[in-house]
């Protein structure tokens, strides 16, 4: 059988009709991704040849939501020499024809032409299914079955075993069988198909379990009975035994002395909450006031970097004026410095090693106490808060003005230098006792000035000098903007309440001292009292009154064997010790010692400065101006931090800090010793193992009483039990139960000696009958054996009766293929044994094996597979190919798939099923 044109119109997804001619025989091969229609077009095939043209079931062939469609198939095909033209409507317009060379068959007729033709069945009503597909459900494989095959086969089984010339139906005629059939229903009266008891072998072997149940039954009775006997005797002695311990009583007194403990414990870690509290307190304090200590360490570090500025301005300065002394003073002058700079680092490490220790708190468990401390200390950090806004407010100096006082204290500076650089110079050495005279003034001894206007010197008994400064316009021009600028700066720091800018820059740190003492005041107090004082206040009345209660409580359970907490003691004691002495406030540091290198350079830029002094005379004076201002500069702002520091308001808050540090980290660790003290008692007390005793005596105590109450119970139904089972005879029905079996026993025995005898007998008739058979299935297992030698060579497989495949096995040429079982240890196994990839192979070459049988029969052939081998593996594949090909020289096949790249190999051109949807066809004739 070959089809050559397929047409398929208003079916599932194909709404326009699509045609697919030009089929070969051997392969065709159609791919295309999922959805593209593959599995549709097997459809309409297998609709074409199996669905009645008349049927209603098959409204799963019309396209979505297309109710009233009508789908039609076309099949054109040739078969035994004939040519054929099948036409199928369904649901609307229904009809059917098949055109054979010319002859036109019409609906019923042409369907039961074509079911004689391939060897199947038409379903009597509803929907075609698997029972009445015949021959070509066996060669059509569906999509998703090709592992499937006994039911396939059992529902041909008929087609094929006529193409084995009808020999089964030989053998069943003969007279062998007729002895078979009768030994089988004598057997069957006794035994079922698969061996068990039926009939008068099953009734007698229920009166034998019957009997054997009854007799089993009257023994445990007895026994039971006697073993109540002894049960009541152990019972009634338990009983009277408790009743006179009465053992819950001791269990109920145990539990409840494990709660009194409990009770005890858990007063103790409320205690141990209240500690816990107060120890997160001081370390918060604790950290706060480490942070305040930190700022006035920062103020002497700062102190210290100012007396090195000034020490290093003074170094220069002497640089500038010395240039050409010897460089042992130099070196004299930096040792001095150095000196200086030591005593200063002596004197900061014998002030920080000053510090005053705060008073131990003496009895800091009690609560009361440190309340009313809280309080007081917080109305006093409220007071010192008050106290640093309002110097803030008195002091304030914004940091706008400040950088504006810079600015113009550089411009000054600038305009110093740039006029002394251009004014004229007047040195004079007077003998003693003589003086001169200049504007006024009177100069004696020696010394030097700058000129920077006209000036008249009067000599006595000489006459007058007048000197004209040079630089004319210039020099007028920068003496004019530089007491300018002077005026302006003054006024400025009038306006501000200051003397100089040394003064405005300690005024801002002093600001930001206060700001920040401020913040940690308020830190200080918004963690001693977080919701005010009242609020604090309001604690302390109502802990009053709770340690009144608690005390109360107390009193009233000395029995008790433990107390709930530790009573803190009360009252708050403190020892100071006096603070660092202040340093001496014209106390300075020694210039700092130059290293090797700058010594060096520092004597080269002398020699250089001595060489070139007449040339550059101007220059040398404007750098000596320039250090001689600097100097000033850096030590009026030392000075001025200098007397900040050692002030005494200023001492005064470092030793308060250092006091109140030293007793927050005593009352710290003092809270954590005693925290941990605590909490070990706790852990050692063991609550949880306490609780878990607590627990289990009184339950222990409920047990035994319940316990003792169901023993009396049970003592009670035993003693009733027995006086009923005494008065029923036991022993004689159990005599009576034991002859009745006997008489059971021996009619069992002949009819079990009958039924094997007879299955046996049957055994061997039929191991007689399958070794006939055996031999008309060979041809079968020709055609298999030829395709399974390509697929595993050396293995075989085994046939029922029905020709189905039973078994596989592997012979010692396939024993390196023993993949394809589940056990691979295995040579041989069932059919369902088989991986599921085994199963399609062997499942498929079956097919092609039945496919042959009906060749040689002049059977029709034709073989469909729908997604076959998708869970071969790559060895197999090949090998399955190879078989496939064989297989089309025999046979036209229509293989369907989603994997265009598995088949390159197979010999056969690859057809697009996407192709089929882009040739419009004119819709089929109403």
């Amino acid at each position: 059988m070959r089809l050559s044109r397929v047409r398929i119109g208003s079916l599932r997804q194909f709404r326009d009709p699509i045609e697919i001619d030009g089929l070969h025989e051997g392969i065709n091969l159609f791919v295309g991704p999922n959805g593209a229609g593959k599995s549709t077009i097997v459809r309409a095939i297998r609709a074409a040849f199996f669905e009645r043209y008349s049927s209603s079931s098959v409204t799963d062939l019309q396209p979505r939501e297309e109710s009233g469609a009508g789908p039609t198939v076309e099949v054109d095909f040739t078969s035994g020499g004939h040519r054929y033209q099948l036409r199928k409507r369904f649901l609307s317009r229904k009809r059917c024809s098949l055109d054979i060379d010319g002859r036109l068959l019409e609906n019923a007729e042409a369907e039961g032409c074509l079911a004689d033709l391939l060897g199947f069945q038409y379903a009597g009503k509803g929907a075609s299914k698997a029972e009445h597909w015949g021959v070509p459900g066996l060669l059509w494989i569906q999509q998703g079955g090709g592992q499937e095959i006994h039911e396939a086969v059992l529902h041909a089984a008929d087609h094929l075993r006529k193409a084995l010339d009808e020999s089964l139906g030989e053998v069943a005629s003969t007279g062998g069988d007729e002895l078979f059939e009768r030994v089988q229903a004598e057997r069957e009266k006794l035994l079922t198909r698969t061996g068990q008891p039926t009939g008068e072998l099953r009734e007698a072997a229920g009166l034998l379990s019957a009997a054997q149940e009854k007799l089993a039954g009257l023994a445990a009775q007895l026994a039971t009975y006697r073993e109540q006997v002894d049960r009541f005797a152990v019972l009634n002695a338990q009983v009277l035994a408790e009743s006179r311990e009465q053992p819950w009583r001791r269990l109920d007194a145990e539990a409840r002395q494990a709660q009194e403990q409990l009770a005890g414990i858990e007063k103790a870690r409320e205690a141990l909450a209240t500690d816990h509290a107060l120890l997160t307190q001081s370390g918060a304090q604790t950290r706060l006031l480490e942070q305040q200590q930190a700022w006035f360490a920062e103020q002497a570090a700062r102190l210290d970097q100012r007396r090195q500025a000034a020490a290093g301005a003074g170094a220069q300065l002497a640089d500038a004026e010395q240039a050409l002394l010897p460089r042992r003073q130099m070196l004299d002058a930096a040792q001095q410095a150095q000196d200086h700079a030591q005593a200063a680092l002596v004197a900061a490490e014998r002030r920080a090693g000053r510090r005053r220790l705060l008073e131990r708190i003496a009895e800091l468990l009690q609560h009361h106490a440190r309340l009313q401390g809280a309080i007081a200390q917080g109305r006093e950090i409220a007071a010192r808060l008050n106290r640093h806004r309002q110097e803030i407010a008195v002091r304030w100096i914004g940091t706008e003005q400040l950088q504006a006082l810079r600015t113009r204290d550089r411009e000054i500076q600038a305009a110093g230098i740039r006029l002394e650089s251009i004014a004229t110079g007047l040195s004079y050495r007077l003998e003693p006792g003589r003086s001169i005279d200049r504007d006024g003034e009177s100069l004696e001894g020696s010394g030097e000035s700058q000129l920077v206007r006209r000036t008249v010197l009067n000599i006595p008994q000489i006459g007058t000098v007048t000197i004209e400064p040079g630089g004319g316009h210039d020099l007028a021009q920068v003496a004019g903007r530089k007491a300018s600028l002077e005026s302006t700066q003054a006024n400025l720091l009038q306006s501000l309440g200051l003397d100089s800018i040394a003064a405005a820059e300690q005024r801002l740190q002093e600001c930001r001292a206060l700001e920040q003492a401020a913040q940690v005041e308020q830190a200080l107090l918004d963690q001693l009292a977080p919701k005010g004082l009242e609020a604090l206040a309001a604690e302390l009345a109502a802990f009053a009154g709770e340690l009144a209660a608690v005390r109360s409580r107390l009193a009233q359970s000395q029995s008790q064997s433990q107390s709930s907490a530790e009573e803190p003691a009360e009252g708050l004691a403190e020892e100071c010790a006096d603070g660092p002495a202040a340093g001496s406030p014209g106390e300075r540091a020694a210039a700092r010692l130059p290293g090797l290198e700058e010594a060096r350079q520092l004597q080269a830029d002398a020699s250089l400065r001595l060489r070139q002094a007449q040339a550059a005379e101007q220059a040398a004076r404007a750098a000596c101006a320039t250090a001689k201002s600097a100097t000033q500069h850096a030590e009026g702002e030392l000075a001025q931090l200098e007397a900040a520091v050692q002030a005494e308001d200023y001492q005064r808050r470092v030793a308060q800090n250092q006091a109140e540090l030293q007793a927050t980290r005593l009352r710290y660790g003092s809270l954590a010793a005693k925290v941990e003290t605590v909490q070990r008692s706790i852990d050692a007390a063991r609550p949880q193992v306490m609780l878990q005793d607590a627990e289990r005596l009184a339950r222990s105590a409920t047990q035994a009483l319940q316990a003792h109450e169901q023993r009396r119970n049970e003592l009670r139904d035993l003693q009733w039990q027995l006086d009923a089972a005494g008065a029923m005879g036991l022993e004689e029905q159990l005599a009576q139960a034991s002859a009745d079996l006997e008489r059971i026993q021996r009619r069992h025995r002949e009819l079990d000696r009958r039924a094997r005898a007879l299955d046996l007998l049957a055994g061997m008739l039929k191991a007689k009958r399958q070794a006939l058979t055996l031999r008309l299935q060979a041809p079968l297992l020709k055609h298999l054996n030829h395709y399974l030698q390509v697929l595993m060579p050396g293995a075989s497989v085994t046939i029922d009766e029905s020709l189905k495949p039973v078994a596989l096995s592997l012979g010692a040429g396939a024993a390196a293929d023993r993949h394809g079982f589940r056990d691979s240890a295995d040579a041989a196994g069932c059919f369902e044994e088989l991986s599921f990839g085994t199963r399609e192979q062997i499942s498929l070459i079956s097919r092609l094996a039945y496919a042959d049988l009906l060749k040689e029969a002049n059977r029709p052939t034709l073989i469909i597979l729908d997604d076959c081998l998708v869970n071969t593996d790559t060895a197999r594949m090949s090998q399955m190919k190879r078989i496939l090909y064989d297989a089309a020289t025999r046979h036209q096949i229509l293989l369907f798939s989603c994997h265009p790249d598995r088949w390159q190999d197979l010999g056969t051109p690859a057809r697009q099923v996407q192709s089929f949807l882009k040739a419009k066809l004119p819709a089929e004739a109403a």
